[in-house]
């Protein structure tokens, strides 16, 4: 383990270690001239950050040298980020509207790091956090970042911090659309597409802890890794895209490729269709059956403190295990973007600072 110690104006050094290894554990050495605890002005220092001046490709990600962000509830030296398929929409402009027109953009929404600057009781200096930016400013892919309360949490500490970034979007996107869109309950069945992915390999797992009864849906090569993962049955979709003859309590569709009518053919009578992907389709169907017993809806990932605690919760206590595929260096931001744009990952991709 090394640190890499900084001066801000105020006088004060922090010194804030970076270590890859696999205890996880982490140290935080500061030193205050000026007294006080917290730096206030980091104004004239530069870090590093994955930008991109134009939408397109994989290849107009590069690293500049960027000034540091201005102070919020936190400010987080960044050991990692992770890659997820809103980095890679939100670069190619599949969501202009939202994300904007002005340029320079950063990327990366999920982090984890040490806090080095901190306006909150619960998470002061030297804290190990994790956390997803809200929006569609992706800034994480950085050195550090600055971020509100609500988008951060104490990182799990029986896990590596750098696999931490593995967990807030496609964590909180299985438990939100299980939990609340869903309203899973212990002893109903829920049928997860794409259960072999980022999101899906925590969907398997949320479910199980919620006490269903769980079948994936992935390729013959994943059946295998989705029983580990705790799926009861598994099918391969090279022999359907559904199982046939049966009938789930929540259909969830991770990789948003089935019709309405796929879905509605293996849900109960009050089953529940929850998707990701805001399509045409997906948009009309949540808005037709409202008030149907049968119903779609559209999981909108929320950032949430306490939501990200309960993932926490979820990994102490051993019934989730973040599946993390590759590593990428910063350096390698394009590298890690066109992988996720395979559609071939089993897990996370992460970029590491």
């Amino acid at each position: 383990m090394h640190c890499i110690a900084r001066r801000w104006p105020s006088g004060r050094s922090v010194s804030a270690p970076h270590e890859h290894g696999r205890s996880g554990q982490r140290s935080l050495v500061m030193s205050e001239s000026s007294g006080g605890s917290r730096a206030t002005n980091h104004e004239g220092n530069s870090m590093r950050a994955a930008m991109y001046d134009r939408y397109g490709s994989a290849n107009v990600l590069t690293i500049v040298e960027r000034p540091e962000p201005a102070m919020q509830d936190l400010m987080v030296e960044v050991v990692a980020s992770s890659v997820n398929p809103k980095d890679t929409f939100v670069r190619k402009g599949r969501f202009k509207h939202q994300a904007g027109a002005r340029f320079p953009k950063g990327t990366g929404y999920d982090f984890a790091g040490i806090v080095i600057d901190s306006r909150v009781d619960d998470m002061p200096v030297g804290t190990p956090v994790y956390g997803m930016l809200r929006g569609w400013e992706g800034r994480a892919a950085a050195d550090l970042v600055s971020c509100r309360r609500q988008e951060a949490a104490p990182a799990p500490r029986s896990l590596p911090l750098v696999d931490s970034a593995a967990m807030p979007l496609a964590g909180l996107t299985a438990l939100q659309a299980l939990r609340d869109n869903a309203s899973l309950k212990p002893g109903q069945s829920v049928l997860i597409n794409g259960a072999s992915g980022g999101v899906g390999t925590y969907a398997i797992q949320i479910a199980k802890a919620l006490g269903a009864e769980v079948t994936s849906v992935s390729s013959s090569a994943s059946q295998e890794h989705c029983r580990r993962l705790g799926a009861d049955h598994t099918h391969d979709y090279g022999r359907g895209r559904l199982p046939p003859g049966q009938r789930y309590d929540a259909v969830f569709d991770v990789f948003g490729n089935l019709s309405r009518r796929e879905v509605s053919a293996v849900l109960k009578r009050t089953g529940r269709h929850i998707t990701t992907v805001p399509s045409a389709a997906n948009m009309a169907a949540t808005a037709l059956t409202r008030f149907l017993p049968q119903r779609t809806s559209l999981v909108v990932v929320r950032s949430n403190h306490d939501d990200l605690r309960e993932l926490s919760r979820f990994v102490q206590d051993g019934v989730l295990v973040p599946e993390v595929q590759r590593r990428y260096p910063l350096t390698e931001v394009a590298a890690a973007h066109a992988h996720v744009e395979s559609k071939h990952t089993r897990g996370k991709v992460l970029l590491v600072n």
